[in-house]
């Protein structure tokens, strides 16, 4: 039987563009547009999408030319990314390979901070994720008469609609790269075949390591217990959640941490696990409260390496990292035999382990 982790962690890209790709892409039901690209790479950018961008199709063919010391470099591209319901497709389609990898923390996370908002509300949040992440709100232009939010990060303006870039002006250093929509077709009836995968490419199977590390610990922790039980009907994400603390009580423990720049950005209940993801400056994590069987089996997980057990606020711990050759996480199991659960804290290796164990200390569970 499998146990699982629905929102284990979302880590956020600095720009607002990809951080609102968290399950609910775009705010309009479907689109095509198309974008001039310029500056140091120039060609065409074809978008297409569908179910608020939880389908999204993305075609790029350019050409980027980078002088250093006099001598110029050209690179040609021909990049098709597909994002369909759980998975996501890039592929190349100049030697036709392609990888194929999960996205279900996105999903989650997206659905999680956006269903059953308002536009207004929607708008909201769009506003206040680009301060949360220190950008300056320009005002507003008009693309293609659409009303766009206009913000920088850093060095890159966005003009954004609807939680999607209309316009972008990305400057590092001497290198510029600018992306403009010149047609714009919204709430269109969307041909299924733009997300159909194309003949004749090789794909290989990837692992995402943010459905992979803890949540891919605890399906291989699942796939054993099926194992040593047989073929049950049942799986074991469909086990209630045993804690005596209620999921209004977890959110609000949360909402009560004090750490400096610390926000919970989006929360979720599910029958086997309660999780909130949470931001601390650019850096994102998770918290979870799973069933208490978790903490005994936590080295038995893939990738995952127990390299300290110890004691926080007085409760058994382990401290683990999970291997993964992108993205380097850690994680915490704390055990609470009387609230009948294991408390998860996992985030990137940047955010240092004291950190992780005073988020345990000040949730006072």
């Amino acid at each position: 039987m499998k146990t699982k982790i629905l929102l284990l962690l979302a880590v956020s890209c600095s720009l607002l563009a990809t951080a609102q790709n968290d399950g609910k892409y775009i705010f309009s039901k479907s689109g095509h547009i198309e974008y001039q690209l310029s500056g140091n790479t120039v060609g065409k950018k074809s978008v297409w999408y569908d179910d608020f961008g939880i389908k999204m199709t993305t075609l790029i063919e350019s050409t980027t030319t980078i002088k250093i010391l006099g001598i110029s470099k050209k690179t040609t591209t021909k990049e098709l990314e597909i994002r369909s319901g759980n998975f996501l497709w890039k592929i190349n389609l100049l030697d036709n390979t392609g990888t194929k990898t999960t996205i279900d923390y996105a999903i989650k996370a997206g659905k999680a901070l956006t269903d059953k908002k308002t536009d207004e509300e929607l708008h909201k949040i769009e506003r206040q994720t680009i301060l949360d992440l220190h950008g300056n709100i320009v005002g507003y232009e008009n693309i293609l008469d659409k009303k766009c939010l206009v913000y920088t990060l850093g060095t890159t303006k966005f003009w954004q609609y609807k939680g999607y870039p209309l316009k972008s002006i990305i400057s590092l250093g001497t290198l510029t790269n600018n992306e403009t929509a010149i047609q714009f077709e919204e709430n269109i009836t969307v041909p299924a075949t733009k997300f159909t995968i194309p003949s004749g490419v090789k794909i290989t199977e990837g692992v995402n390591p943010l459905d992979g590390g803890i949540e891919g610990m605890l399906n291989q922790i699942g796939t054993l217990g099926e194992n040593e039980q047989g073929s049950k009907k049942d799986s074991e994400d469909e086990v209630p959640l045993k804690t005596n603390i209620t999921y209004d009580s977890f959110v609000k423990a949360i909402n009560a941490v004090k750490i400096p720049n610390f926000v919970r950005t989006a929360s979720s209940k599910e029958r086997s696990a309660y999780t909130s993801m949470f931001r601390i400056n650019n850096t994102f994590g998770s918290i979870s409260i799973m069933n208490p069987e978790l903490y005994d089996r936590a080295e038995e997980g893939e990738g995952v390496e127990i390299k300290r057990v110890y004691t926080v606020n007085g409760k058994a711990a382990k401290y683990a990292f999970i291997k993964s050759e992108d993205t380097p996480m850690h994680t915490v199991f704390i055990k609470y035999p009387v609230r009948k659960m294991t408390l998860l804290i996992s985030s990137l290796q940047t955010l240092p382990l004291s950190t992780m164990e005073e988020i345990a200390r000040q949730l006072n569970l």
